[in-house]
């Protein structure tokens, strides 16, 4: 499970770089309150003021 929050009001990039041993393995997350899926192969986009709680998968 990993958490991000997102206080600007543009939508922004997420750098999954920075996180690479943490998600070593991960290729999606999902949103556990939304269901959206979140690739983590690129960097992913993050809505404005919002808080993406993704479940990581292989």
């Amino acid at each position: 499970m990993m958490v991000a929050f997102k206080q600007n009001q543009d939508e922004t990039a997420l750098p999954t770089a920075r996180f690479a041993e943490m998600l070593a393995g991960m290729g999606a997350g999902v949103g556990v309150l939304s269901g959206k899926r979140y690739p983590l192969s690129d960097m992913p986009r993050l809505p404005p003021r919002s808080v993406p709680v993704p479940e990581l998968q292989p």
